[in-house]
């Protein structure tokens, strides 16, 4: 699925569990996790070396969705 289309399908899912409430994108959040993330990267990559993503998952591809 493209990135943009998780996006979305993940946006509708959290807008259901809100009770219909409009879900938001924070740029300006997403920037400064992703610049501070450090921790969120070794622990990526630890589950990766104990096989927590299916086989050939693009972990930077994942992180970049996280945040």
């Amino acid at each position: 699925m493209e990135e943009s289309q998780r996006f979305s399908f993940v946006t509708k899912f959290w807008e259901r569990l809100a009770g219909g409430k409009r879900i938001t994108y924070d740029n300006t959040i997403f920037l400064s996790e992703r610049n501070t993330a450090d921790t969120n990267h070794a622990l990526a990559y630890l589950m990766k070396s104990n096989n927590a993503f299916p086989k050939g998952a693009d972990i930077k591809s994942v992180l970049e969705f996280y945040f």
